[in-house]
């Protein structure tokens, strides 16, 4: 009986590691896909003093898109978690048509 459990114990978390796996993955799909289709996407190296918000300035070019957006779209595309960016990276970027 205790092997019995001990084998529903292990699908169950078999289960919930398998859905969690599925959501992660769907989102990142919807990520992808929810990328923007009136701009195209480039990389930048980043140079020394760069910061996210100079390069919002340089490449935000839309007057639609605020900086604060960009700059959250920005840390998104490139899975920055912080503002901190190093010199000698590359980001990717959005330039508006």
């Amino acid at each position: 009986m205790k092997t019995a459990k001990y084998i529903l114990s292990g699908l169950v978390i078999i289960l919930a590691l398998t859905f969690c796996s599925l959501s992660l993955i769907k989102a990142k799909a919807q990520t992808v896909n929810n990328m923007r289709p009136d701009c195209y996407y480039t990389p930048v190296k980043v140079n020394l003093g760069d910061t996210l918000e100079s390069i919002a300035k340089e490449y935000n070019t839309s007057v639609l898109y605020s900086d604060t957006a960009y700059i959250n779209d920005l840390k998104r595309i490139n899975t920055l978690y912080t503002d901190i960016i190093h010199p000698g990276c590359y980001i990717t970027v959005m330039i508006f048509e």
